[in-house]
């Protein structure tokens, strides 16, 4: 699950209570959570909001693909001299 923390109101900057500063801190510090701020009624960065979870959702579903190549195949080891992984099929087991 992907979380991230929008701050709304922007547009109301006169009234803030809490400094940015402080709630990045406090998300950051506290779960981890990527912090945004944005004005529904002036649409400032609401685009941005969903441009993060959807970066985040694809990175996500990158490393999950690169957990299953990963136990697909064995990588053996880095090689020193071209620097590429040498990766060597699991043997099948069973008749075919």
């Amino acid at each position: 699950m992907e979380i991230l923390v929008v701050g709304n109101k922007l547009d109301l900057i006169e009234q803030r209570r809490v400094e940015k500063s402080q709630a990045i801190n406090y998300y950051r510090e506290n779960g981890g959570y990527k912090y945004i701020e944005a004005s529904a009624k002036d649409g400032t960065n609401v685009l941005k909001i969903f441009e993060e979870l959807t970066f985040d959702l694809a990175n996500k579903h990158q490393k999950e693909k690169e957990k299953e190549v990963n136990n697909k195949y064995k990588i053996k080891t880095l090689m020193e001299d071209n620097n590429k992984y040498i990766i060597k099929d699991k043997k099948k087991k069973g008749c075919c």
